[in-house]
C-alpha cells in the first residue's frame, strides 16, 4: 500500500507491487456435516511500501473452494505475486487424478505449490492460512496449514470443535455446535463475522458479501454463494475488469484515486502470462 504521503514522497512507480490481502473464516462441524464461513472483502495495497497501509478495498473475492469431495479456504494473500490465489487452486483441483480425503488435501496443494511455482510464489503461498474440510470414514474432518504453529504446520480436528481466525462470539456455542443444524450454525457465522469485521478498522481488510458452504458426508452445497465465481488468473485481468466498469474499488482515506492510478497503471504494463 501506498504511505498518505503527498505523490512526490511515495514510492516510484517502477517499485510498486500490488497486493490483495484480508480474510476472515470460520470453519465449524455441525449436526450436518461441517460449515465454511468466509467474508469476501480483499483490501489493495502496495507490498514495497514499508508501512503497508491500505489504499482500497473491493468485494466479492472468493475465498472457499470446493475439491472434489472436499474443500479448501484461505486468509492471507488473495495474489500470489501477480496470480490470484484462487486459479493456483484451480490448477491445482484440475491436475489432481483422485479424490484425496481431507488430510491429505493440503499437504498435496502444499507439495503442488512447490514443485510447480516460482521459489518466491512458493514462499509466498506458505504465509497463507489454509483450511480444509472434509470426511474421513464417516467422521467430519477440519484440518489446517499454519506455518508458525509451533507444534507443526498441518493438523486437524474429527467429529466435533471449529477452528476460526480469531476469538468471536461463536466461541460461546462451542459446546452447542455439534447439535446445531445448518441453518443456526450459518446465522451464526454469518454473525460472529459481520461483528468482529465491524470493529475498530477491521472494516479495511473484513467485509462484504459472506459465503457460507456446508460439506456433508453425501457431497457439499452452497447455503449462502455471494462472491461471483471469476476466472481472473492474474492481477492483469482485475484491472481490465476494473477499466471495464465491472468492479467497484472502494478508497480507503486518506488514499486518492490518483495514488490507486498510479499503482494499478504501472503493473498493467507487466507482462500478465507468468508469476512474477
Amino acid at each position: 500500500m501506498f504511505n498518505p504521503e503527498t505523490r512526490s514522497n511515495s514510492p516510484s512507480l517502477k517499485s510498486c507491487s500490488p497486493g490483495l490481502r484480508g480474510s476472515f473464516v470460520i470453519a465449524a462441524i455441525c449436526k450436518d456435516g461441517i460449515i465454511l464461513a468466509s467474508e469476501s472483502r480483499a483490501n489493495i495495497f502496495d507490498k514495497t511500501d514499508e508501512n503497508q497501509e491500505p489504499l482500497a478495498y473491493y468485494d466479492g473475492i472468493q475465498k472457499i473452494f470446493p475439491v472434489g469431495s472436499a474443500a479448501i479456504a484461505e486468509t492471507g494473500q488473495g495474489l500470489i505475486l501477480n496470480a490470484f490465489f484462487s486459479a493456483i487452486v484451480s490448477e491445482f483441483t484440475q491436475a489432481l487424478r483422485v479424490d484425496l480425503r481431507v488430510n491429505q488435501l493440503l499437504p498435496a496443494f502444499v507439495k503442488y505449490c512447490e514443485k510447480k511455482l516460482p521459489a518466491a510464489a512458493f514462499s509466498e503461498v506458505k504465509r497463507q492460512k489454509l483450511f480444509s474440510a472434509g470426511y474421513i470414514d464417516s467422521h467430519p474432518t477440519i484440518c489446517y496449514f499454519n506455518q508458525d504453529q509451533p507444534d507443526a504446520p498441518f493438523g486437524c480436528i474429527q467429529d466435533s470443535g471449529f477452528i476460526q481466525s480469531d476469538v468471536t462470539l461463536l466461541t460461546k456455542y462451542a459446546e452447542e455446535l455439534p447439535t446445531m443444524p445448518t441453518e443456526r450454525v450459518t446465522g451464526i457465522a454469518i454473525e460472529a463475522i459481520e461483528t468482529y469485521g465491524a470493529e475498530g478498522d477491521r472494516w479495511k481488510t473484513i467485509g462484504g458479501p459472506i459465503d457460507v458452504l456446508l460439506v456433508a458426508e453425501e457431497g457439499y452445497r452452497w447455503i449462502e454463494k455471494n462472491s461471483p465465481t471469476k476466472d481472473w488468473k492474474y492481477v492483469q485481468d482485475f484491472i481490465a475488469a476494473y477499466r471495464e466498469g465491472k468492479v467497484e474499488i472502494n478508497l480507503i482515506p486518506p488514499a486518492d484515486r490518483e495514488r490507486l492510478e498510479n499503482l494499478l497503471t504501472t503493473v498493467q504494463e507487466r507482462r500478465p502470462n507468468e508469476l512474477s
